[in-house]
């Protein structure tokens, strides 16, 4: 049986990585996109940050984009991945994963969105001193959100796969965490 990927998704600040974070992988890798493109730019010798990689312009993000997906269709194991489905700029919103990139996923198996109030995206930016997020009042975020949903609405009905959505509200990790684990064990037959 092939290896099954499975795309764990959402804005930032939802707590997709903190999620991922508390899974003890058994089956499964769990690969953070965006830590891979800040790596292949390292290659070249460009330094810089994961949160400045949406800075690049549309061109060299496309390009990036699909040697780093075309090196996650290579490996040979279950993958999760930590990504995003588009990325506000602060010029507007920027796909994340645009359909023509999922050509390199022939065994997309399922998405996973986390998904969280405004209010507490907001307030996770603001605390994660680690990370230098862009600035967004609730209504660009629930515009983001929108935009999020109807285009993996698409994707898995287009592609015939399952989505699970996760609310990851402030005070509701474990139960958030739970329902992940769930989700991964489902689609990996576990």
């Amino acid at each position: 049986m092939a290896n099954k990927i499975i795309i764990v998704a959402g804005l930032s600040g939802a707590g997709k990585t903190t999620l991922l974070n508390k899974l003890n992988p058994g089956n499964y890798k769990i690969i953070n996109i965006g830590t891979l493109m800040k790596g292949e730019l390292s290659k070249k010798g460009e330094e810089i940050n994961r949160d400045t990689i949406k800075k690049l312009s549309n061109k060299e993000l496309s390009k990036l984009r699909n040697i780093v997906f075309g090196r996650v269709q290579k490996l040979k194991s279950n993958i999760v991945l930590d990504t995003h489905i588009t990325i506000e700029s602060g010029l507007g919103i920027l796909p994340g994963i645009p359909y023509s990139t999922l050509r390199f996923l022939n065994n997309l198996s399922a998405l996973v969105y986390i998904n969280a109030p405004s209010e507490d995206i907001i307030k996770r930016r603001n605390t994660d001193k680690s990370r230098n997020r862009e600035k967004q009042d609730a209504f660009n975020i629930d515009m983001q959100r929108l935009v999020d949903m109807s285009t993996i609405s698409y994707y898995t009905s287009h592609l015939n796969i399952s989505l699970y959505v996760i609310n990851n509200k402030s005070g509701c990790l474990i139960e958030s965490f739970k329902k992940l684990q769930s989700a991964i064990d489902n689609v990996l037959g576990e």
